[in-house]
């Protein structure tokens, strides 16, 4: 008598693929492809390292105690108390620059993908430590950098496209290019919830119900990378531009993951990250905004289907020559120490269950943070804490619940002790271009109102203008911080009046009694900012 035959075990929904339906636990669960994060990874560690190079020329004004904001005046006048901050413990210009060397060092490792799990912990705490010790200085972009490098180093990224995978693959254990999919959908879905909650915010804001919003934005001279108010400043094309800002910004997390049938699912996709990318393209040709125009359509890497990922890897290596390099990669990756590489044993022990199980509800948790707060369900103390000892604090109000109503322009008139005049933020007074530079959001933030800036910014330059001069120079005596502030009127309104305000007056040092103190001569508030 033949034996039954045995019934076929079904596999684990952790060893299914993750399939494409996120109704479905295996979308979350299951296993990804893992080469559009690999590529994700390569992009990041990129533009961490641009970072790094950004950096450099003003590392010692920006982050040691001798710059803008030492560290003293600065955790007892601005910062928070529930911070934990790793370059808080580089006073020094030159350990900022031992801080410095090892984010580079970081970044390339995070690029080329060797022992990437370390690599991507470390780039997390060291960018997050630079922007905890000078919050001024940073922006919208940088947030969003600093989460996704967070989620980012749950993932494995590092088994494709990486020092690590060749390793294991000249040992003879080649890493699998499927891997755990949770913190892979985490990642994009984090880059959706970035979206729809600025629309959240937006849905608060009566400018942009009405669709004027974008009438004002495109009247900010002072963030303007070139003037397109003459020809977008139309009724039509204001009202078609902000409500087409919502719609791209509500609709982008749904698009990126509809639960339908494959073809249609991806054509889903491609017309959400296709919006994105015009959306940041308006923004990048019209107001300078730092970083955000174009690191937010690097992000949608996160969501590329892997073959889409494959069509920029393969176009990618036949620019560079990918190809010619290999052989230099190999032999890089045979002098490296030796990594620990394991083959990940099937199913899921209960203790890292209950870790994902925490990291999912820590997911959570950040996008509760992030959204507009409502006085009548405030979030636990604890909570918040949480989040900001964590460096994963959010706030997506880009431009919300209503954009900026006011244009304005800086200048510093400053006097030297030989009554000779200048204006310490070029001719004219701060002029903005094409290119970002940090300065610009840190004189933001000195004009913002908290005392603690403008006065360490004060002391800052007459440090810069009368310590270590040539011989002959004369020292700077004084300076005023001056504001010209222009209310944006409703669209066909006649413009007000510039209202001219002294943000902050220093005084370098005390002029002997036998001579004349120098004075800046009176300038009258133009009539309209240029």
């Amino acid at each position: 008598m033949e034996a039954a035959p045995t019934p076929a075990v079904k596999p684990s929904v952790l060893e299914q693929p993750s399939g494409s339906n996120p109704l479905t636990l295996r979308f979350w669960l299951g296993k990804i492809d893992l080469r559009a994060i690999a590529l994700f990874r390569i992009v990041l560690g990129l533009f961490i390292l641009f970072d790094a190079v950004e950096f450099a020329p003003d590392l010692r004004a920006w982050f040691s105690d001798a710059g803008v904001l030492p560290r003293a005046p600065f955790i007892s006048g601005w910062a928070r108390q529930t911070r934990f901050v790793l370059l808080d413990s580089f006073a020094s210009p030159a350990m900022c620059w031992v801080y410095w060397a090892i984010a580079v060092i970081v970044s390339i490792a995070v690029i080329l993908g060797y022992r990437t799990k370390l690599a991507s912990f470390l780039a997390f705490v060291i960018f997050a430590g630079f922007q905890e010790r000078i919050p001024p200085l940073f922006d919208g972009s940088d947030t969003v950098l600093r989460v996704l490098l967070f989620w980012h180093m749950f993932t494995s990224s590092g088994n494709v496209w990486s020092i690590d995978a060749l390793r294991a693959s000249k040992l003879g254990r080649p890493f699998s290019m499927e891997g755990f999919a949770l913190p892979v959908r985490l990642v994009g879905l984090q880059v959706g919830w970035v979206y729809l909650c600025s629309a959240f915010y937006k849905a608060g804001g009566h400018s942009w119900r009405d669709g004027t919003a974008v009438h004002y934005t495109l009247h900010l001279t002072h963030v303007f990378s070139r003037s397109w108010a003459p020809i977008f400043d139309q009724p039509f094309l204001v009202h078609a531009m902000t409500y087409g800002t919502l719609v791209v910004e509500s609709s982008f997390l749904i698009l990126t993951h509809l639960p339908i049938a494959d073809t249609w699912r991806k054509r889903g996709k491609a017309l959400a990250l296709l919006g994105g990318t015009s959306l940041h393209a308006g923004i990048f040709m019209t107001i300078n905004v730092g970083h955000f125009s174009y690191f937010m359509p690097m992000t949608y890497l996160a969501l590329f289907e892997p073959e889409w990922a494959q069509w920029v890897v393969d176009r990618a290596t036949r620019v560079i020559k990918i190809q010619e390099w290999m052989p230099r990669f190999e032999k890089l990756a045979a002098t490296l120490p030796e990594t620990a590489f394991q083959t990940p044993a099937p199913g899921m022990k209960p203790w890292v269950r209950y870790g994902w199980m925490g990291v999912v509800a820590f997911f959570v948790l950040v996008c509760w943070g992030s959204l507009p707060k409502n006085p009548q369900f405030p979030m636990p103390t604890v909570l918040n804490q949480t989040l900001e000892y964590t460096s994963m604090w959010s706030n997506w109000d880009m431009f919300a619940p209503e954009p900026l109503s006011t244009d304005y322009q800086l200048s510093a008139p400053a006097v030297f002790e030989d009554g000779t005049t200048t204006d310490l933020l070029g001719p004219g007074g701060e002029k903005r271009g094409f290119f970002f530079t940090r300065w610009w959001k840190y004189m933001e933030n000195v004009t913002g109102g908290n005392q603690t800036l403008p006065m360490e910014w004060g002391r800052y330059i007459c440090r810069e203008h009368n310590f270590d001069i040539p011989p002959g120079q004369p020292r700077l005596y004084s300076f005023t911080l001056i504001k010209d502030n222009q209310q944006i009127p409703p669209m066909g309104q006649p413009w007000p009046d510039v209202q001219r305000t002294t943000v902050w007056h220093h005084v370098c040092y005390d002029k002997p009694k036998d001579k004349a103190e120098p004075t800046l001569p009176v300038a009258v508030a133009p009539k309209h900012l240029p």
